[in-house]
């Protein structure tokens, strides 16, 4: 068993991909313009397989595991800023002056950042469950939840997770869904997870009037992180955009509704 696991550990490692000074999981399907995904806290990059499955027909789809997530390592400390230069650099390790960008949550802040700082390199930008800088009280919560995963693992705070951040017609109707938010959350590494909470708490809002690409903002009515009027006063803050709410998700839009999603986010970047 031992001898399997070390082979497992050492394909795993032959697959990552020196970025930035540290190793990130990268993965590339089809050809064409390119499209990023930035996934959020908690997530990987298989979050946007069904928008990959659709936009690889006519793009270059460029997906990877944000440092200390996922199949990434955790190599230093995290930061919104330090996410949003590995984003530039994975556009440059793929040859890629600019792109458009799709995030989801705590990727959507970072592709934000890295929009406003540079603008000349996103083409569009698409925004799931889009959040912005935290209240008191949400910063608060992240770093309690820092503590409690570095004190009890991942175990402890994954089953509320997966329950709070899915609406109520996925709990009933499609369960799996559920479990896979759970078991997303699981296999995250606890002290990558907590350093992110911290990291997500710490931000700041990035200039929105810095960022001029058309901008594309999708929610779910039962999205208790960003709901509708949450995300529709962000929209209202920069200078091309439009907002679609998905009536019946919550907060893991793809997961939820992934041929929806797919749809629109294929629409607004073809």
């Amino acid at each position: 068993m031992e001898q399997k696991e070390q082979r497992e550990r050492e394909r795993l490692k032959a697959m990552l991909t020196a970025i930035n000074g540290k190793e990130l999981w990268l993965e590339t399907s089809g050809e064409g313009d390119p499209v990023v995904m930035v996934h959020g806290l908690g997530g990987t990059s298989t979050f946007f397989d069904a928008v990959a499955t659709r936009l690889a027909s006519s793009s270059q789809v460029v997906a990877f595991d944000l440092e200390g997530h996922g199949r990434s390592p955790l190599a230093g400390s995290l930061s919104i800023s330090g996410w949003a230069e590995d984003l530039g650099a994975v556009l440059d390790h793929v040859g890629a002056s600019s792109a458009s960008v799709v995030s989801h949550s705590m990727g959507t802040v970072i592709a934000q950042e890295f929009a406003a700082r540079n603008p000349d390199r996103v083409d569009k930008l698409v925004l799931l469950g889009p959040i912005r800088e935290l209240p008191d009280g949400g910063r608060d919560g992240l770093c309690e939840r820092a503590a409690t995963v570095r004190e009890h693992s991942m175990g402890a705070v994954a089953t509320g997770i997966a329950n709070g951040g899915t609406g109520p017609r996925t709990k009933e109707s499609r369960p799996e869904v559920v479990g896979y938010v759970r078991e997303s959350l699981l296999r995250q590494d606890s002290e990558g997870y907590a350093a992110a909470c911290e990291a997500l708490a710490a931000s700041v809002d990035a200039d929105q009037a810095a960022i001029s690409c058309p901008v594309l903002l999708i929610t779910g009515t039962d999205d208790g992180l960003a709901p509708p009027d949450k995300a529709e006063r962000i929209s209202a803050g920069f200078a091309d955009s439009r907002l679609e709410v998905i009536d019946g998700i919550g907060h893991w839009t793809v997961i939820e509704a992934g041929t929806e999603v797919a749809a629109l986010v294929a629409d607004f970047l073809s």
